[in-house]
């Protein structure tokens, strides 16, 4: 007698088919406006984008196929010597050596007791450094990051940081924050947990030297504080910080734009990142690349000290609009780049308007962070 198929519940289907006729509907939208609102090329461009933005798309298709394209090299870490909400630091690299050992040295100082990184076709040293960590869960993966740059990181705080605070920050960016001299990261998600707060925005701020491009020194041994000192915030748009994606969001939180690149380059890139995040499950990170989506936001703000321009910033460029690595979202970005440094190849960022780093508060003061009342009686108490 043949066995029959088991039956799917009538609702179960009509959810199911609901779901798919809705993202059906959303990418028809999408291929009218960009057709619409420009030629054949830009239609394309435009229409590939959106449809990358799609969480059905990096997280459902891609998210699926992303375990067989990565394999671990080193797992040192126990996680039951971690405390249970331990926060830990995340990251994708290619090629980081540049930064790697400063990166590794400042998160340990503020408290990081476990790392994971998945390297993505580094062609220097990094994996060999990282393989060398007591301290760094190293994984590897050949998918191309232009497709998978959020799939990569969803996949890992999945993996490796359900359940606690997860800190994703790319190599070149040291987390900052007032407190730092005094208070562990530890300490800081403790005051978020016990406020209530599952998730923080992370400002990034772009550091840079007061010299040529071309003349600045191989910083693999050096504190990039010290060799970029300093910023600005003349340039930067604000906007109020949108309450979308389910987030309960203070009201008086901004997202920033602009900045020094865009004084220099044009580039209305995005300075706002929700970097530091409890991954309950609940919440998921990376909804349109750096947001969340049903995130209880602090009603505080934390800053990215960001180091792209030191002397392979020109090489990362040209190979970036060669290959485009690193997508179709950022393809102008890094156009806008090559041109200005094809007319200025020993380019200066400095200006009227930039100043020396001295502390965290100094960003506080000038508006660029946000502190809460609650948050200072925090700092206050010993």
């Amino acid at each position: 007698m043949k066995r029959r198929a088991p039956q799917v519940p009538f609702e179960r289907l009509r959810e199911f088919c609901s779901v798919q006729l809705r993202r059906c509907r959303k990418i028809a939208k999408i291929i009218y406006h960009a057709a619409r609102s420009s030629g054949l090329t830009g239609s394309f461009r435009s229409v590939r984008s959106a449809i990358d933005r799609l969480d059905f798309v990096q997280f459902t298709i891609r998210g699926r196929l992303l375990a067989s394209k990565v394999r671990t090299l080193r797992n040192p870490i126990d996680f039951g010597q971690l405390g249970k909400r331990e926060p830990i630091v995340l990251s994708v690299v290619r090629n980081g050596m540049p930064w790697l050992k400063s990166f590794l040295a400042h998160h340990r100082q503020i408290g990081i007791r476990a790392f994971v990184i998945l390297d993505n076709g580094s062609q220097d040293a990094s994996v060999e450094h990282l393989m060398a960590q007591p301290d760094v869960i190293l994984l590897q993966s050949e998918a191309p990051y232009n497709s998978y740059e959020n799939t990569f990181k969803r996949y890992l705080c999945d993996r490796f940081g359900m359940g606690r605070w997860c800190l994703f920050v790319d190599v070149d960016e040291l987390f900052y924050y007032p407190g730092i001299s005094t208070k562990s990261v530890q300490e800081l998600t403790g005051f978020l947990d016990g406020e209530g707060f599952d998730a923080a925005l992370t400002q990034m701020l772009d550091m840079f030297a007061n010299m040529p491009m071309g003349e600045i020194p191989d910083t693999t041994d050096l504190d990039p504080v010290e060799v970029f000192p300093f910023y600005e915030t003349a340039s930067i748009n604000r906007t109020p910080f949108l309450k979308r994606f389910g987030n309960i969001v203070p009201d008086y939180l901004e997202k920033f734009s602009g900045g020094v690149r865009f004084r220099v380059f044009g580039s209305e890139n995005s300075l706002t990142k929700v970097s530091l995040f409890a991954n309950s499950g609940r919440l998921r990170p990376f909804h349109l690349w750096h947001n969340v989506r049903n995130a209880k936001l602090a009603d505080c703000s934390f800053a990215l000290l960001h180091f792209p321009f030191n002397r392979t910033f020109r090489d990362k460029v040209i190979e970036a609009v060669s290959t485009g690595r690193y997508g179709w979202v950022t393809d102008d970005e890094y156009d806008a780049y090559a041109k200005v440094m094809e007319v200025n190849p020993s380019l200066n960022l400095m200006s009227e308007h930039s100043c020396g780093l001295t502390g965290p508060m100094q960003l506080v003061d000038e508006g660029f962070l946000t502190i809460s009342s609650e948050f200072g009686d925090w700092l206050a108490a010993k």
